[in-house]
């Protein structure tokens, strides 16, 4: 570690306010990968073409892939059991930020507000927050908390109305809860920072490689970072936060999935035109499958029931449902 990083890793595991963390030196945060042109057939399906997306979720109970488009803005939901057949759409006032999914419902994190959209028929409840909403995430005891731009954090309640706000970032970019604890990424400092969601207590943060971009979290509770401009595959454990291990993977890793029940995180490279899957149960990443992709591979999803992946192109040559399983 150079004296200069050890800097920041010292401000960083004080925390810091606000103000604080206006002093803490910061980068310009990290970016996909500007994939080269695919020199290798996608494996799997493809469908979507023209599509730019940006987010991708599945929701297993009603086999429904949720992408997020640009150009226009919109919500596109595939019926996975047959992804050619044309998806249902709904329009979203401005780009959304990273796509999750909870009891049916996908969380839309956009500009001043939290949507909550219905997979079965589109009816939403929105739930205001203060700055551009990046990330968002449901709490075990009911609840959501959304990162945003500004680098705080808002806490709603069931009912979408405003708790608590949690602040002293620079950028919130990834959010992921695991039990009571809430770890958020920061690109703008490439830190992890621990909450606590009910009190929304600062617990620490560390410092995530050199250019970290998305989180994940595993079935076991260790919570995953993708580090783009450092090229590697970083896990922590929370309470206390703990950096677990650290693995180098090329190509610029950049969209972040784990599957529970093959227990593999899965990574999109956008500088070679890749996903591979890691096992990461032995305390030293082992790699277990990799596959050709779409050009500009920025987002992943993983349907849990099949096993299937679902990599999304965000230049617009389309998703790709890759089978997992022999």
């Amino acid at each position: 570690m150079t004296a200069a990083t050890a800097l920041v890793a010292v401000a960083l595991v004080a925390g810091c306010s606000t103000d604080e963390a206006s002093r803490v030196p910061t980068r310009e945060p990290a970016t996909p990968a500007a994939a080269p042109a695919v020199t290798a057939p996608p494996v799997g399906t493809v469908f979507g073409n023209g599509v730019a997306v940006s987010s991708t979720v599945v929701d297993p109970a009603s086999h429904t892939l949720v992408v997020a488009a640009t150009a226009p803005n919109r919500l596109l939901m595939f019926d996975t059991t047959d992804p050619a057949r044309a998806p249902r759409e709904y329009p979203l006032p401005a780009p959304a930020g990273q796509l999750s999914v909870a009891d049916g419902q996908v969380l839309v994190p956009l500009p001043g507000r939290l949507e909550l959209v219905d997979v079965s028929n589109g009816s939403r409840r929105l739930g205001r927050i203060d700055g551009d909403g990046r990330d968002a995430t449901a709490l075990p005891g009911g609840g959501f908390a959304v990162a945003t731009s500004d680098g705080d954090v808002d806490v709603l309640d069931q009912y979408l109305a405003k708790q608590r706000t949690l602040t002293g970032l620079v950028s919130a970019d990834s959010i992921v809860a695991v039990g009571n604890h809430l770890a958020v990424l920061d690109r703008k400092q490439t830190s992890i920072t621990q909450f606590d969601a009910d009190t929304g207590k600062n617990q620490g943060s560390l410092r995530v490689g050199d250019g970290a971009t998305n989180l994940a979290v595993a079935r076991n509770g260790a919570v995953l970072a993708a580090d783009t401009a450092g090229n590697q595959l970083m896990v922590f454990g929370v309470d206390p936060l703990l950096e677990r291990q650290q693995f180098p993977v090329t190509g610029a890793p950049y969209g972040i999935v784990y599957d529970d029940k093959a227990q593999l995180v899965w990574l999109t490279l956008t500088g070679t035109n890749e996903v591979v899957g890691y096992d990461i149960t032995t305390g030293t990443p082992v790699e277990k499958q990799r596959f050709h992709t779409v050009r500009q591979p920025d987002s992943v999803a993983v349907d849990p029931a099949t096993g299937d992946l679902y990599v999304a192109s965000a230049a617009g040559d389309g998703i790709e449902q890759i089978p997992t399983k022999g």
